[in-house]
């Protein structure tokens, strides 16, 4: 049985081989480009975070209404109260910002969340059905920079056969305080 299992392997990877020299280049790249939909190449340049690496995802719904319509405001409006002075309040205000925010993820799956360091990284579809590609979202979790709380929100399109290519740095970033201002009103 082992013997016949082995020549069977055998057989087989020489005819895949054999399949392969004979197919041309154009055929091969066809095959190729049919696997992956779509590339997303990420940079990421924030160098004052320390430790310079975030959490981030792609998601399929816009963070921010979520993020407003799930943000409980009596909650943090009661430990607002409690707080003995102002830098208690900011510090309390930082908190539910962050856990809110970070929140959101909850639906995300572990295998979709990845880590982002300051190296290239690339986020790729591979599949070889066609289907069609709504808007999503690239969003980060929190994280402080000079002591506020920030995110990254890209709202992009990937359709199939696209290439793209995202700078996450200082010009980009989304203050979840201003949010949170947006809400108090």
């Amino acid at each position: 049985m082992k013997t016949k299992l082995i020549i069977l392997f055998a057989l087989s990877t020489l005819s895949m081989m054999t399949f392969a020299q004979t197919k041309d280049t154009a055929q091969i790249q066809n095959a190729k480009n049919y696997m992956y939909k779509w590339k997303l190449g990420i940079d990421f340049k924030l160098p004052a975070l320390s430790p310079e690496a975030i959490q981030i995802a792609l998601v399929d719904f816009d963070p921010t209404e979520k993020f407003m319509q799930k943000f409980n405001m009596i909650y943090l409006t009661e430990k607002l109260k409690k707080a003995k002075d102002d830098e208690e309040r900011t510090f309390q205000i930082i908190i539910g910002i962050t856990v809110y925010w970070n929140n959101l993820f909850d639906v995300v799956k572990g295998s979709e969340l990845y880590l982002l360091t300051p190296n290239p990284f690339i986020l790729s579809s591979v599949a070889n059905y066609s289907k069609p590609i709504t808007k999503k979202w690239l969003v980060s979790k929190s994280f402080l920079l000079d002591n506020k709380p920030y995110c990254y929100i890209i709202p992009i399109e990937l359709e199939n056969g696209t290439n793209l290519d995202i700078t996450l740095d200082t010009t980009n970033l989304i203050s979840l305080t201003d949010i949170y201002n947006k809400i108090k009103k």
